[in-house]
């Protein structure tokens, strides 16, 4: 904004929170608008090799779109704020595409992408229900999603704490459908995953019930792209954090993969000797997640509060940590015979200690003897540090340990 605003406001939503993919219905200026765009993606295909095929042109994080005469228009016609993005997109990617095609440009063509969120106002497809077929279907041509452009779905009102075909997520498993209509059988899209709670990522959040099914799905849906949003964004290094990942990674590769055997596998060569142990925790804490699915459970699980302590009973704490510590006691011998591999499996087991640490002490510490708390405490702190946890959600900051005195 402070490059183009002041000689191209009508680029902007009259709010200037988001960009007017119309430029406010003035013709001249969306013609600039789309090939100074374009101009941007050629100089970065430029500099770049040809293995850097995907560029992001986003919105901003902000549930808000333009309202402009012409922007309203196109919502009425097409019933979503999304076609303006669409048609915009679309022309700059045709534009890039021509230039590739040029003597100029044939030494740095590719087969790329430009990517678009679906997200907040944008996240409705603009299509229209053929009766006759019994599917959606565009509302017409201008809005098909081009060659060369991906919109990436970001379902952030599904809720990965319950299976996909779950009451909360009928809503969004419908739009995701509508979505399939839009670009029909060949056209690709792109899929954000959100698997975590943003705001209490040290308390245990369970999506392994949705997760196969979830990837079967989106299997379905041509995906060019698909990103899992994870804890180690924001510096949460637990909550299970290494198994999803590495069951991310298998599932993305082979969606029919029995998780069940990934899993246990995962336990025996992460977790060394101590992997019954931690394997044992990690279905004590599914279960107690079990119990907490319907509280937990809406379309906004991923902001809602984990932080009551009726969710997470004192046994859960205390049975979980005498077996992380018989779990340790397993692999003490690696002190002597192989320090390095002692040190790591120290890590892996002491990354998801930390959740339970913290369960009896914020819940439970006043049951039980000073001394053994302020200890306990101090054990938190260092499993914190060794694991490089620094904060205990999207924009909470690791600052328990001034409040508990250490």
């Amino acid at each position: 904004i402070e490059k183009y605003f002041e000689k191209h406001p009508k680029w902007y939503a009259t709010n200037l929170q988001q960009l007017c993919y119309t430029a406010q219905g003035d013709e001249q200026e969306y013609e600039l608008f789309i090939q100074t765009v374009a101009d941007i993606f050629i100089d970065m295909y430029r500099k770049t090799d040809k293995s850097h095929r995907i560029i992001a042109f986003g919105q901003m994080d902000k549930a808000v779109w333009c309202t402009c005469a012409t922007c309203s228009a196109s919502k009425v016609k097409y019933g979503s704020d999304c076609a303006v993005q669409i048609q915009f997109i679309n022309e700059v990617a045709k534009r890039v595409q021509a230039w590739m095609e040029t003597e100029e440009g044939k030494p740095y063509a590719r087969d790329f992408d430009i990517l678009y969120f679906a997200y907040h106002k944008s996240v409705e497809p603009p299509v229209k229900y053929d009766a006759e077929t019994g599917k959606y279907v565009p509302v017409d041509e201008t809005v098909i999603p081009a060659e060369h452009t991906l919109p990436f779905l970001a379902p952030i009102e599904m809720d990965p704490h319950c299976d996909i075909d779950s009451e909360c997520n009928a809503a969004w498993m419908a739009r995701l459908d509508r979505w399939k209509g839009l670009v029909g059988e060949t056209g690709e899209l792109a899929v954000w995953s959100y698997y975590r709670n943003y705001y209490y990522s040290w308390l245990p959040f369970d999506s392994y019930t949705s997760m196969q099914n979830w990837y079967r799905y989106i299997a379905t849906l041509n995906v060019g792209m698909h990103y899992e949003e994870s804890f180690k964004n924001t510096g949460d290094f637990t909550n299970w954090y290494a198994l999803r990942s590495y069951l991310h990674a298998k599932l993305s590769w082979n969606v029919n993969y029995d998780i069940d055997e990934l899993t246990l596998k995962f336990f025996k060569n992460y977790y060394g000797d101590a992997a019954d142990e931690m394997y044992d925790v990690f279905l004590s804490t599914r279960a107690v997640s079990n119990k907490n699915r319907e509280a937990i459970c809406d379309n906004r699980s991923i902001f809602n509060s984990l932080d009551v302590a009726e969710y997470w009973p004192e046994t859960l704490a205390v049975e979980s940590l005498a077996k992380i510590e018989k779990g340790l006691s397993k692999i003490s011998y690696l002190k002597k015979t192989n320090p390095a591999r002692y040190q790591m499996i120290y890590k892996h087991i002491t990354a998801e200690r930390f959740m339970y640490e913290y369960i009896l002490i914020e819940y439970y510490g006043g049951q039980y003897a000073p001394d053994y708390i302020l200890a306990l405490k101090k054990q938190t702190k260092q499993d914190a540090e060794d694991n490089q946890i620094v904060s205990l959600g999207q924009s909470t900051v690791l600052d328990i340990w001034a409040r508990w005195g250490i």
